[in-house]
């Protein structure tokens, strides 16, 4: 699946920040676990809280 693909199927649904691990982040509702990973320089530069976004918001797509 391609990120466009996956977007377009998933991107209307809503995550809330679940953890973060070894400059990981990840994102999760009750059917779907999104992940965000990367350089030290990269991750801190993502905001995160407990209220949900869309899989499409912009957050986290412009990390993926």
């Amino acid at each position: 699946m391609t990120y466009e693909e996956f977007i377009e199927k998933y991107g209307e649904e809503e995550i809330k920040f679940s953890s973060y691990y070894k400059y990981s982040f990840t994102f999760k509702n009750e059917k779907l676990a999104v992940g965000y990973g990367g350089d030290h320089d990269d991750i801190y530069r993502l905001e995160v809280n407990t209220e949900p976004i869309k899989v499409k918001e912009p957050v986290i797509n412009k990390f993926m």
